[in-house]
């Protein structure tokens, strides 16, 4: 044992997860996009995106086409807001796909040397 380490008070870390997003349940997502990452699923690899919708509250989105073509043009710290407009047929080719209404505040983007948490909550405090 290292001197000293014994008589730290030890707590098991146990991972947190945010809530994802149910677009059927609620059609608009509002708040600051805070990050994104890539998740391996057993269908392959997804994108997941998580934004800050204030009150301490992280809520995580699943990828989706129109979702990732959006969030690859956002910069951590825009406000946003998206609205989910249900499915609709593509013209050509007749497939299904998942329709949403973006937008966005690039003002509220962040220098790369601040931290996220603390932009997300200046823009939720306005």
């Amino acid at each position: 044992q290292r001197k000293g380490v014994s008589n730290l008070a030890f707590k098991k870390w146990v991972a947190e997860r945010n809530e994802t997003h149910d677009w059927e349940k609620d059609k608009v997502l509002e708040g600051v996009y805070m990050q994104s990452r890539i998740i391996t699923t057993e269908n392959g690899d997804s994108n997941m995106y998580t934004v800050d919708v204030g009150g301490g509250k992280l809520v995580d989105v699943w990828g989706k086409a129109m979702l990732d073509s959006f969030f690859k043009n956002i910069k951590r710290g825009e406000t946003i807001k998206i609205t989910y407009k249900g499915k609709e047929k593509s013209k050509k080719g007749g497939r299904t796909y998942h329709s949403f209404d973006f937008e966005h505040d690039e003002d509220t983007a962040i220098e790369d040397n601040k931290d996220i948490a603390d932009v997300a909550e200046e823009i939720i405090k306005e």
